[in-house]
């Protein structure tokens, strides 16, 4: 009998050197199975930590601008609370065009903002939509749905309340900026300013699910929310805060395709997920709230 150098059998020492080599194959595959379940949850721990970072910041930026926007209106001698914003506040700035076509340059755009929107500053992104011909044009922007009016640009704020009905989007449309109504009525009383700031926010690697019918800490991982403005209704109560002209993102326009952040016609944004499919990001509407009182000493 032919042995070989350990003493067994050479066919049976190639078998057990061959199982060798199966156990290891075994072993890599399951060590990439293990990273493959683990990497989803720190992905998941990673990715919500950012973007619960951003709200954090999102949320005292607002309370700041708000701040300001109380506390000047309040010294003002205006009237009406719509004439006090108007000294602070202009919303018609809230989106501002490269100073150079083709190329997101703002060197000098921001210099003579009112208070308020230079307040906001910190709070607008850099947005390149897409235009007729394979290019773009880039703004500095509020958050929200973009509305071009002339040749000019205005910013719209949805709210999505909880659905009534998984395939229909309901929105609200929200004001920037709005008043907060005293208890004796809506009327701006001069030396008392009170303001709510409204500001949409979406995150950029979290997506939007409808919570599990079989209750709140089960499995909702088919309930995710599909992209799609066909399915979008707007309150009609709501009307009057709807931004003035029409949208950018139209169904019709060239940036129809394209998946972004507060992209759309009505600004809800949109994300690739699994299986390729453009599903709605995760998104809050977070408000920042100031009172200021004006005190006259005689």
């Amino acid at each position: 009998m032919i042995r070989s150098w350990n003493g067994l059998p050479a066919p049976l020492g190639r078998r057990r050197g061959a199982h060798r080599h199966n156990s290891g194959v075994r072993r890599r595959g399951s060590a990439l199975v293990e990273f493959a379940l683990v990497s989803f949850v720190l992905y998941v721990l990673v990715a919500g930590g950012i973007e619960l970072a951003r709200m954090v910041f999102v949320a005292q930026a607002l309370n700041d601008a708000a701040r300001v926007a109380a506390r000047e209106m309040s010294l003002s001698t205006a009237a009406t609370f719509d004439d006090a914003l108007s000294q602070v506040f202009d919303e018609t700035q809230l989106v501002i065009s490269s100073v150079t076509p083709g190329e997101c340059n703002f060197d000098g755009a921001t210099n003579n903002l009112p208070l308020v929107n230079r307040a906001l500053l910190p709070l607008m992104i850099v947005d390149r939509v897409p235009v007729g011909g394979g290019g773009y044009q880039c703004f500095l922007r509020y958050p929200g749905a973009l509305y071009q009016d002339g040749a000019t640009y205005r910013v719209g704020i949805p709210y999505v309340p909880p659905r009534a009905d998984p395939a229909v989007e309901r929105i609200q449309w929200r004001p920037v900026i709005e008043q907060i109504p005293h208890a004796s009525g809506s009327a701006f009383d001069n030396g008392i300013a009170g303001v709510i700031l409204n500001y949409p926010f979406q995150a950029a690697g979290l997506s939007s699910f409808q919570p599990s019918a079989d209750g709140q800490l089960e499995p909702n991982m088919g309930n995710v929310n599909t992209a799609s403005d066909d399915d979008v209704e707007v309150d009609p109560a709501s009307a009057a805060n709807a931004p003035a002209g029409a949208p950018v993102d139209s169904p019709a326009g060239p940036a129809s395709t394209t998946v972004r952040p507060y992209a759309g016609a009505y600004g809800l944004g949109s994300q690739f997920a699994f299986a390729g499919r453009v599903v709605r990001p995760f998104r809050r509407l977070i408000s920042g709230q100031a009172i200021y009182r004006r005190e006259v000493i005689e």
